[in-house]
Formats: C-alpha cells, sequence, structure tokens
C-alpha cells in the first residue's frame, strides 16, 4: 500500500472528485495501487464519494473527521505552535478551531502548565 498513507490528503473533503489518474500522477504510483488503495480505505470505513464519467473521480464525504490521534504533551504543544502560525493563511479559522479542540483536551487531561 505505498499510497495508502498518502491518497486521504490527495482527496478534498467534499463532493469534489479527484481521479485515480490525477491521484496516481500526483503520488507518482499507478493507477491499479490507488484504485487498491480506495478499496482499502473504504474498509477501513472511511466515507468515498464516487461520481462516474469524464469528470469523475472520488472523494471524501464532507461530514467525515479524523479518528483520534494519541499526542504527547510535547507533540500537542508543538501542533499547538504551529497552529499559532496560521493566523493568516487561508486556513486560519480552522487552524483557529483545531487550536481550541487541543488545547481544550490539554486543560481536561491536566497537562503540565509547561506544555499549554
Amino acid at each position: 500500500m505505498a499510497a495508502f498513507v498518502k491518497v486521504p490528503r490527495g482527496l478534498s473533503v467534499s463532493l469534489r472528485c479527484t481521479s485515480t489518474s490525477a491521484l496516481a500522477e500526483r503520488f507518482g504510483v499507478s493507477s491499479r495501487t490507488i484504485e487498491r488503495d480506495l478499496r482499502s480505505l473504504q474498509d477501513a470505513g472511511v466515507p468515498l464519494y464516487a461520481t462516474a464519467g469524464r469528470r469523475g473521480g472520488y472523494a471524501i464525504l464532507p461530514d467525515f473527521a479524523l479518528p483520534p490521534v494519541r499526542l504527547s504533551a510535547q507533540e500537542a504543544t508543538a501542533c499547538l505552535a504551529a497552529l499559532a502560525l496560521m493566523d493568516r493563511s487561508p486556513y486560519a479559522t480552522h487552524a483557529r478551531t483545531a487550536a481550541d479542540k487541543l488545547a481544550a483536551f490539554m486543560r481536561l487531561t491536566n497537562v503540565p502548565d509547561q506544555y499549554t
């Protein structure tokens, strides 16, 4: 599964589809590899949307949320620092909500103050 981890990053979390050939070109693998990885993602429960035709392809349904990730206090702090740098990016709103969620979780789980 050479592209298994990369494929979700190549797909939009929307109803805008990306073709298997475009994904294959982007990640430097064959279309068969992409198709196999898409099946693996579906088997893992990732909600994929597919359309047929000339402009068809695959996308991840918009309501998809990532499963929980286990981070150390240091890793979570690094994520908060990185998210703080996103203030003037196109992702600023999402970065703020992600930082708020991460900081709230760190307070909830009593992460030492030196990390928050």
